[in-house]
C-alpha cells in the first residue's frame, strides 16, 4: 500500500496522566468511564493519550499501564477504527476476543465495553460514513451494507506493521524522533553557541512540551539541563588545560553563558563534585 501524502494534523491533546480518571476527564470527543482493575504501584504514571485532527478525520493514541474495565462512547456520528499498538496483547472487546492482529470497528451508535490487560496500547481514527463512501468509490470498492458490517477484522501481518509505523505520524507520536534528529543535527553544527530550548523549539518547529518529552525519552533530562551539561563539560575541558590559570575562570564561564559566578560555581560543583578552582589544581598534579 502506498501513502501518497503526509497528513497535516492539528494537535488537540497530549497528556501524560497520573490516573485513568484524569485521562477520562481530559479526553476530547470520547465519553469514557475507565475503571482500574488493579492499583498502580509505580511512579511512572498511568499512561499517555494524544489526540489530533486532520480535516474531517480524528486520530488518537492511547497507552495505559494497568488493567482496566472500559465503558463509554466513541465520537458521536462517526465510524471509529481501532488499530492495536505493538505492545497490546489480548483484549476482550464488545464480546470479541481481540488480539494484536485484529482491527476493531465501532459502527455509528456503538457503545464501548472492554477488558484490557496491564499494557493497553491502541491507535484510533474516526471518520464519517460519507467519507467512507467517497473512499470506497475512489478505490472502486464495494461498501458493505448495514446488515453485513463486521466489528472485528483479522488482517495481514505486513499490513498491520505498515499501519503501526504510519499512524504515529498522524497523531504526532512519531514527531519526537524527527524533532530529536533535527535538534542533534543543530547541536552538532553549532555546538553550545546561542542554543536555548526556546531557540531549538523555533528552529525545529515543535512545541516546548514535545521537545521536553523527546529529551526526557532520549536522555532522561530536560533540554535546558542537557544544554547546561554540555556547556559545563566544555568549561571543564578548558580548565583541565595545564596552561589555564585561576584568573580566567570567570572569563571562561562568561564565554559559555554563565554570567553569575556564584550560580556557576554551584552548578559546576553539583555536576562534578568539585569547584572550578579544584579542577585547575587537580589538572597540575
Amino acid at each position: 500500500m502506498q501513502w501518497d501524502t503526509e497528513p497535516k494534523f492539528e494537535l488537540l491533546l497530549d497528556v501524560d496522566f497520573s490516573d485513568v480518571e484524569h485521562m477520562c476527564e481530559s479526553v476530547k470527543s470520547w465519553n469514557l468511564d475507565f475503571r482500574p482493575l488493579r492499583l498502580l504501584h509505580n511512579n511512572n504514571g498511568a499512561g499517555r493519550i494524544i489526540q489530533a485532527r486532520s480535516g474531517p478525520v480524528e486520530y488518537s493514541y492511547a497507552r495505559i499501564h494497568q488493567s482496566i474495565e472500559q465503558f463509554g462512547d466513541p465520537p458521536a456520528d462517526l465510524f471509529t477504527f481501532i488499530v492495536p499498538g505493538k505492545s497490546l496483547n489480548k483484549l476482550w472487546w464488545r464480546g470479541h476476543e481481540a488480539s494484536r492482529q485484529t482491527i476493531l470497528v465501532f459502527h455509528v451508535g456503538s457503545e464501548l465495553y472492554s477488558l484490557s490487560g496491564p499494557d493497553f496500547e491502541v491507535y484510533t481514527f474516526s471518520i464519517s460514513e460519507e467519507l467512507i463512501g467517497a473512499i470506497c468509490e475512489k478505490l472502486e470498492l464495494h461498501a458493505p451494507d448495514k446488515t453485513t458490517r463486521r466489528e472485528v477484522f483479522h488482517v495481514d501481518k505486513n499490513l498491520l506493521v505498515e499501519l503501526q509505523s504510519y499512524l504515529p505520524r498522524m497523531t504526532g507520536t512519531g514527531g519526537r524522533d524527527a524533532a530529536m534528529k533535527k535538534c542533534l543535527a543543530m547541536i552538532e553544527k553549532f555546538g553550545w553557541e546561542d542554543l536555548t530550548p526556546a531557540g531549538l523549539c523555533r528552529a525545529v518547529g515543535v512545541s516546548e512540551r514535545t521537545l521536553q518529552y523527546a529529551f526526557r525519552e532520549r536522555f532522561g533530562v530536560t533540554p535546558a539541563a542537557f544544554l547546561k551539561a554540555r556547556r559545563l563539560n566544555a568549561i571543564r575541558k578548558k580548565l583541565r588545560d595545564p596552561f589555564a590559570n585561576s584568573a580566567i575562570i570567570g572569563e571562561i564561564a562568561s564565554e559559555f553563558g554563565f554570567w553569575h559566578q556564584s550560580q556557576f560555581a554551584a552548578d559546576y560543583r553539583r555536576a562534578f563534585g568539585e569547584g572550578p578552582s579544584e579542577t585547575l589544581l587537580n589538572s597540575r598534579r
